[in-house]
């Protein structure tokens, strides 16, 4: 995952409800998400646009056991 490595880059400054910070994403002002949040946020946006390739998806509809599964999601990662 990129975010946990893109927090060093991203500069946070101090929001909180006394600076008026509405959160963009639910539009609370109680909380102010951390650098790890924020990135995270970015990485799944960044997803959403096609910007980044989501993660693998498997059909587990496709395979006859559970075995069968297993393995293709061990291969997968």
């Amino acid at each position: 995952m990129n975010a946990a490595n893109t927090v060093e880059t991203i500069e946070i400054s101090q929001i909180g409800a006394d600076a008026g910070y509405v959160c963009p994403h639910c539009g609370k002002t109680e909380h102010t998400p951390n650098a790890v949040t924020l990135a995270a946020l970015e990485e799944g946006e960044a997803i959403l646009r096609g910007e980044i390739p989501s993660a693998i998806f498997i059909d587990p509809a496709q395979y006859q056991t559970r075995e069968e599964l297993k393995t293709a999601l061990k291969e997968a990662l």
